[in-house]
């Protein structure tokens, strides 16, 4: 690729010579600012159309034959629980289409096209991209050769759907002939054609299969090749158009492994991969080159921890696929920091940098503009990873003030030419001259935010679906673009001359959104609080709203203390929940007796035999129960006995509360668990579960219920795991599993976003599963209402102890008007204070105020305190 990197690297010095000049234009301008731009070379994060994927199974199981002996290889629709794509570091999955009962069908059954269909709507819905392969066996056992008539017919019918749902698919690996459609063991892919015999039957049908495959879906989806021997053939070919032979890249089913099998085959594989590495597209871009691996072929010591990023970097690859394994010298070896890369193991590094990695460097723009004027915009970016986006997506210019927005489409920028890896040769710049002011944009200050979403309009409103750039304080994860800065169009309103400051940090530290960087001096409504409060803790976890519940429900699973029963939930539902944020539910539909809500881990909370222990809790009937419900202690060795001991039974109706307390003396016997349970039909929520040893006066356990905060991880700092890490998690947990019963039981146990009669914003539902409100009572938001003081101060609070703070050590602060503060809030603005995040209203006197509205600016003042306290830490 010499030629290609000379001409790259020709045009980057010309646009880096321009971006200079206009840096300097722009520094004797007070109307133009350029802003440089805080990187990010640590966390680790999901981006579309690259990265790690892992099998699903796209058809149900219904379709395969020998499903069973496949199980270990797929996960089952649905294909995520709620919330865990969010958390995950993936955007990619991995299907093959098993035709296992179809070799001597031309037809396909309707029910099987229908199905397909239905699985790539949940991609879609899961905020995913698809890599498909069709195959006649998944077993080396069972080698059989389909007539290329049946393969084409099966083909064009196959394309039809992925063609109707080609904005979710990102690949399609030739497949087809062979096991597991790899090319290989079959007529018409032998390892003589791979070296050179002439067999022109076989190759004529690996063409035709190519040249169907490429005709009946659109362009924008990949075709990949299991060999390069056979993708040079192709290429090769006439019969393909140059367009065609763009979209032709290569899937390595030995990605960082195959490389020395036997010495017969040694240099050629190594002369066939180079290839690979030399091959851009006609116009200089990347191909789509992706695979796996399987870490029990090693050889020669190749799936060490260095080699495999060498292999990335050359390779410029844009897709793993690790359902098959990561090698365990990816997770040990330990790589030293270099350049821009930091300390870190080779799996993170792998995983931060496969395919692109976009970084904003600097970008230059006017502070301030009218309505139709031109608006100068050029930005410098640059890519950290093995490889350039492999498709076009449009760039726009975002003008947001929360109400109002406009996408500026800026023409002429390709994505693709930012390229990575081992043909780097960046900073790339964009320039954007003569983009104008949209004409009908009201007078204000806007966030202004650089937008690459999907090609595919059925996709541009999703935020997992564009990209986000490998910057600080940039990405908006509810409006799915990365924020440049604050622009006044026409005449702003302004904002008070102590605020602009805290305002200004605010804007340069994320925590500012668009509806909060306008009219200053406005009052916040409790909306567009409660959406800034998610978005900073967004931020703060590197993930959406929805994934960091997610996490915190994994953490639920795995509780100290005792065990949920299987109909048993912890739910943050508010008509559910008593204290707090979560309160666990038991619900029973009356066929059994024994229906558990919590029974507590004997191991872990061990009851002395003879001993004397006061149980309290506090519980609602959330469906009346036709047999009331109990608690009680149990002992196995007691039962065997005869002997029990009386427990405690409430009855009553749907919406009954109060608090028990049951105190019995044990008998002889060293098992002794508590547990409550609803012998008949209805549902009840416990909370503020307490066992005290009497003797001693001693509290024993208590469960609260609530999730506990979330651990970075130790080496980057950032929250996020990755797709393989899910993957085990799920497993773990049950969340995925091979009986759907067992695995709808466990999904059942995951918090359900609460819902509002007078709003359904996701972001203020996501705030109250999370915990940073709980509404305003009878299950209303009231969005719309003016945010007091004491109201911003409880959010706020909540926040911290989402992270984990301990505001409990917050002294109280003797307030002048400490009466006019509600009962809720007396403990938020005390700790408000104590944190330096709100101050008081009167440079004289302790007032709080807190009925007082909390302007937009105060608003924004108040976020870059908190975030400024986190940033500390």
């Amino acid at each position: 690729m010499k030629s290609k990197r000379v001409l790259v690297l020709f045009i980057a010095l010309v646009f880096t010579l321009s971006c200079l000049l206009t840096t300097t234009a722009a520094a004797e301008s007070s109307t133009i600012q350029t802003v440089t731009y805080v990187p990010d070379y640590k966390t680790i994060f999901a981006n579309p159309e690259r990265g790690f994927c892992w099998y699903i199974n796209i058809l149900l199981p219904d379709f395969f034959s020998g499903w069973n002996s496949y199980l270990p290889y797929f996960t089952h629709r649905p294909y995520f629980s709620d919330g865990s794509a969010e958390a995950t570091t993936s955007r990619i999955m991995h299907s093959y289409i098993c035709l296992d009962d179809y070799v001597d069908t031309p037809q396909l059954p309707k029910a099987l096209l229908d199905d397909l269909d239905s699985g790539l709507a949940e991609v879609r819905g899961e905020g995913m991209k698809i890599v498909l392969r069709c195959a006649y066996s998944l077993s080396m056992k069972r080698l059989v050769d389909v007539p290329l008539d049946i393969i084409m017919s099966h083909m064009k019918q196959i394309n039809k759907v992925i063609s109707d749902n080609a904005d979710v698919v990102l690949a399609i690996e030739a497949g087809y002939f062979g096991p597991y459609g790899e090319w290989h063991d079959n007529i018409y892919t032998t390892w003589d054609d791979r070296t050179g015999t002439n067999d022109p039957v076989a190759k004529s049908a690996r063409a035709t299969l190519v040249k169907g495959i490429l005709e009946t879906t659109p362009d924008n989806i990949k075709v990949v090749i299991r060999y390069p021997d056979y993708l040079k053939e192709l290429l090769e070919n006439d019969i393909f158009t140059q367009a065609e032979k763009d979209r032709l890249g290569s899937h390595d089913d030995g990605i960082a492994q195959d490389k020395k099998y036997n010495n017969e085959s040694t240099a050629h594989i190594k002369a066939a991969l180079q290839y690979v590495n030399d091959l851009p597209t006609s116009d200089g871009f990347h191909r789509y080159y992706g695979g796996e691996t399987d870490p029990s072929m090693d050889t020669d010591g190749y799936l060490d921890g260095y080699k495999v990023l060498d292999e990335a970097y050359d390779s410029n690859l844009t897709e793993y696929n690790g359902s098959w394994g990561i090698h365990e010298s990816w997770y040990n070896t330990k790589l030293p920091a270099s350049g821009n890369d930091p300390a870190e193991t080779t799996l993170q590094r792998f995983m931060r940098k496969i395919g692109y990695r976009l970084r904003l460097v600097s970008a230059t723009f006017k502070k301030s503009a009218d309505p139709g004027e031109a608006f100068d915009f050029s930005a410098i970016i640059d890519n950290d990873g093995f490889a350039g986006p492999i498709n076009p997506r449009p760039v726009y210019l975002v003008f947001d003030n929360g109400t109002t927005r406009r996408n500026v489409r800026l023409n002429g920028v390709e994505v693709r030419s930012w390229l990575g890896g081992d043909d780097h040769s960046g900073p790339y710049n964009i320039e954007a001259d003569g983009i104008k002011v949209p004409a009908d944009l009201p007078a204000g200050d806007y966030t202004l935010a650089l937008w690459l979403p999907d090609s595919f309009e059925s996709l541009q409103s999703r935020p997992e679906y564009s990209i986000r750039l490998a910057n600080k304080y940039m990405w908006d994860t509810q409006k799915g673009y990365n924020k440049l800065g604050v622009v006044t169009i026409g005449s702003g309103k302004g904002m008070s001359s102590w605020a602009k400051d805290g305002v200004t940090s605010a804007v340069s530290l994320g925590t500012a959104t668009p509806e909060l960087c306008n009219n200053y001096t406005s009052a916040t409504t409790r909306a567009e609080f409660c959406r800034a409060a998610v978005n900073l803790l967004e931020q703060y976890y590197n993930m959406p709203a929805a994934g960091i519940i997610y996490k915190q429900d994994l953490l639920m699973f795995n509780t100290f203390g005792y065990q949920m029963g299987d109909t048993a939930k912890n739910s943050g539902d508010l008509n559910e929940r008593i204290e707090g944020m979560r309160s666990v539910v038991g619900w029973s539909n009356g066929l059994f007796d024994w229906n558990p809500i919590i029974i507590t881990n004997q191991e872990q909370i061990p009851l002395k035999a003879g001993g004397t222990y006061e149980v309290r809790f506090r519980y609602k009937i959330i469906e009346t129960t036709d047999k009331g419900f109990y608690v009680t202690f149990s002992s196995a060795k007691g039962d065997a006995a005869k002997e029990w001991l009386p427990g405690a039974e409430i009855r009553g109706k749907a919406g009954d509360a109060d608090e028990v307390v049951m105190t019995r003396t044990l008998g002889p016997y060293d098992d002794y668990c508590v547990y409550w349970n609803i012998p008949g039909k209805g549902a009840v929520a416990i909370d503020a579960v307490s066992i005290t040893e009497k003797d001693s006066n001693k509290l024993i356990a208590f469960f609260d219920f609530e999730a506990p905060p979330l651990e970075p991880e130790p080496s980057t700092g950032t929250y996020p795991v990755s797709a393989k890490e899910l993957q085990k998690i799920e497993a773990w947990y049950g969340v995925q599993d091979k009986d759907p019963k067992g695995a709808e039981r466990v999904r059942a146990k995951l918090s359900v976003m609460p819902s509002f009669t007078d709003t359904s914003d996701p972001a203020i539902r996501a705030a109250a599963a999370l915990g940073i409100t709980s509404g305003t009572g009878s299950g209303t938001f009231s969005p719309d209402a003016p945010l007091t003081r004491e109201q911003a101060a409880t959010m706020l609070t909540n926040v911290l102890r989402i992270i984990g703070e301990n505001t409990s050590s917050a002294p109280a602060v003797k307030w002048n008007d400490d009466k006019s503060i509600s009962s809720w809030a007396q403990t938020a603005a005390d700790v408000m204070y104590s944190y330096k995040i709100m101050s008081g209203t009167s440079a004289t006197d302790l007032v709080f105020s807190p009925k007082s509205p909390y302007t937009h600016e105060q608003s924004l003042l108040t976020l870059n305190n908190l975030w400024k306290y986190l940033e500390n830490k």
